[in-house]
């Protein structure tokens, strides 16, 4: 697997039936990845990538960026090296973007205040939602959706969609991801 990720610059057209659905190109949308999900995304011989193999392109063919940041964030990707280095590669290139590990941190604590749940092991994915102020989660973590779509944990209550396999791929439409994340905060 290449780990080049081409920046593709795309014109909305102007034609009244795709005026809406193709404005979205003009910005740059964000994807919080949990890290248990990368290896179904980025790699082709993971069994479930089939399942997650939307979101690749989706990066590839659009102006989107995985955000990612926080100590706890980037000590999972450390247990996977050959992720971490494609992460990095992305982030160079534009595709991704590294968050203030301590603004990360910081609002982790808080999560982890308000979620003292031995099921929920997440929190780092909604302080890097809150901090970007991204609405897009690709995991395969049920465990941790309830958590996840807790209204209560976002400021004015936006939770994220999840997109948890083709079952979800309406949520790659501009509609389903905008609100703050179009573009996101950060990017």
């Amino acid at each position: 697997m290449t780990a080049k990720y081409p920046t593709i610059n795309r014109q909305p057209t102007e034609s009244s039936s795709s005026r809406n659905r193709s404005a979205y190109w003009a910005y740059e949308m964000c994807i919080v990845i949990d890290t248990n999900t990368i290896p179904s995304v980025l790699n082709p011989d993971v069994s479930d990538h089939y399942e997650f193999r939307p979101i690749l392109d989706w990066l590839d063919t659009h102006k989107t960026k995985i955000v990612y940041g926080g100590k706890t964030y980037k000590e999972e990707l450390a247990k996977m090296p050959r992720y971490y280095s494609i992460l990095v590669e992305m982030r160079r290139g534009g595709r991704a973007k590294e968050l203030d590990e301590d603004s990360v941190d910081r609002v982790q604590e808080e999560v982890s205040q308000k979620t003292r749940h031995k099921k929920f092991n997440d929190q780092a994915i909604v302080a890097i939602v809150i901090v970007s102020r991204c609405r897009f989660v690709c995991s395969n973590d049920k465990r941790s959706f309830p958590f996840l779509r807790l209204t209560t944990l976002y400021p004015k209550g936006r939770r994220p969609n999840i997109y948890t396999g083709r079952r979800n791929l309406r949520l790659l439409y501009h509609r389903h991801i905008s609100g703050r994340c179009g573009p996101c905060s950060i990017c």
